[in-house]
């Protein structure tokens, strides 16, 4: 807006200059000429023009009448003079200041992603805990990564940064596959557990035994063995060995074929985000955690 209001004061400016030059160009001149012109060879536009002329208020209409129509053309091209000059001018000012404010977001922006690259390859080098008690188990590496993205002007980073462009759709692709995965552990988890219930329930089981068993079929989804599987399920070991009714729980929901879909697209996705990690750590030269 204050472009805008500066090209139109501007604008304003060229014209009432252009108005003053020509109605002190015509107040200088020789009028002698003009009382012998006859009035059949003018040709006046409304005379209410001329009453709001710097110079002409005081004057009558018979006077005003006998104005000298090469004075009237003299302010018509003024004003056609001092607009167009003034809107190639403005709109040049308008153009520098434009190049001027994007140069400088650019020297902002690029300060801002080098930061940013520090930051990442920090997120990037963390060890990755590792859990079952959800299937919406981001990595720490990525989960970290993502919260500083989501205050990055990536978009704009991808506008004016093009030296980055790599790094940056990697980025982009990144958030993508964080948000799939979360969308596909959602659905996984909530028939997971609808299935483990009623299995529990058929046989009279109180929910307490339902989290061992969800532990069990998250490390089986994933292609844990029953031997890795065993540390994460607290009472679901028994003597080193997996309870019975996990197995058989298991086995019985693999046949289930909306869970059997919902279990591949969830590992389809979970490989998917840690590619894109690895994508990530390799484009800023960081080992593989």
């Amino acid at each position: 807006m204050k472009n805008i209001a500066r090209i139109l004061c501007f604008v304003l400016f060229l014209i009432i200059n252009n108005l003053l030059l020509v109605a002190h160009a015509q107040e200088t001149a020789d009028l002698s000429n003009i009382e012998n012109i006859e009035k059949s060879t003018l040709s006046l536009p409304t005379v209410s023009i001329y009453e709001y002329l710097p110079g002409f208020s005081e004057l009558t209409k018979e006077q005003l009448k006998n104005i000298h129509p090469s004075f009237i053309s003299s302010i018509y091209a003024g004003i056609v003079s001092g607009l167009t000059a003034g809107i190639i001018v403005g709109i040049v000012i308008f153009l520098i200041q434009k190049w001027s404010e994007t140069r400088q977001l650019r020297r902002t922006l690029d300060r801002e992603i080098s930061i940013f690259k520090e930051e990442a390859r920090s997120h990037l080098e963390c060890t990755d805990s590792f859990a079952l008690h959800d299937a919406e188990i981001i990595p720490d590496s990525a989960k970290s990564l993502n919260m500083s993205l989501k205050e990055k002007p990536v978009d704009l980073w991808q506008e004016h940064l093009l030296n980055n462009q790599n790094l940056i759709v990697k980025l982009k692709r990144f958030q993508a596959s964080i948000f799939k995965f979360k969308g596909a552990a959602n659905k996984l988890d909530n028939r997971l557990w609808m299935l483990i219930r009623k299995y529990n329930s058929d046989r009279d089981a109180i929910s307490a035994n339902d989290p061992p068993i969800y532990i069990y079929c998250i490390g089986k989804i994933t292609g844990m063995s029953d031997e890795e599987i065993i540390p994460f399920m607290e009472f679901g070991g028994l003597n080193g060995k997996v309870n019975p009714s996990a197995i058989t729980c298991y086995n019985k929901i693999t046949n289930n074929e909306e869970f059997s879909a919902l279990s591949k697209e969830y590992i389809k996705n979970k490989y998917k985000l840690e590619s894109m990690l690895n994508d990530l750590r390799e484009e800023l030269g960081v080992k593989n955690a």
